[in-house]
């Protein structure tokens, strides 16, 4: 029996997710931005019957030819989703990975995405500072990919990075979804909350 999919979903949203205008702009480099001011009424309207709402709102930008590591979206594995977006070339993928060996107790929160990880430097990645486990490829197995140039599910609580083998830049917005900002929204409990919108 092949494995329940438990890393993306495509979900089919009663209306056009909003281009943030900073996705215009071509970095260099790989970068990160919390955009609080980017407010789209859309989605907060469709989540609103659900008693949910969007906790947080950030862009990512993978250059061509690079890679965002492997990370959780935390300290901890918990399964919580995002809705993303990409603009970019279709081979520009998110991908969820299971590591070889891997022991939550290892960490103490001194891993982070501003460190030097796989030989590049994430200095001047994000004016925040982010709470991640990182993983390199050697240390896991690629489990899972999808091209998110169309609304996406994605499980940010497990093993996943960005992937961009072209030349053009990959933007990927994101919405961070949950009752509160503790209480983050499951995987599974999107999977039924979203059942009618899920491909």
């Amino acid at each position: 029996m092949p494995q329940k999919n438990k890393y993306h979903r495509y979900i089919n949203l009663p209306f056009e997710i909003r281009k943030p205008q900073i996705c215009n702009v071509k970095p260099k480099d790989l970068k990160h931005y919390d955009i609080p001011q980017h407010q789209d009424e859309n989605m907060d309207n469709f989540l609103k019957p659900f008693n949910l709402k969007v906790i947080n709102t950030e862009v990512f930008h993978t250059p061509g030819g690079q890679k965002l590591p492997i990370h959780i979206d935390d300290w901890k594995e918990d399964d919580h989703v995002k809705i993303n977006i990409s603009w970019g070339p279709p081979e520009g993928t998110t991908r969820w990975w299971k590591p070889n060996n891997f022991d939550i107790n290892e960490y103490d929160g001194s891993h982070n995405s501003n460190q030097d990880v796989n030989k590049l430097d994430y200095s001047n990645f994000s004016d925040r500072h982010h709470k991640s486990i990182i993983k390199t490829e050697e240390e896991c197995k690629l489990v899972y990919e999808a091209n998110t140039d169309k609304p996406s599910l994605v499980n940010v609580g497990t093993f996943h990075s960005s992937y961009n083998p072209t030349e053009q830049g990959r933007w990927t917005l994101c919405f961070v979804l949950g009752y509160g900002l503790d209480d983050l929204l499951s995987w599974d409990k999107a999977e039924n909350i979203f059942k009618d919108y899920i491909e």
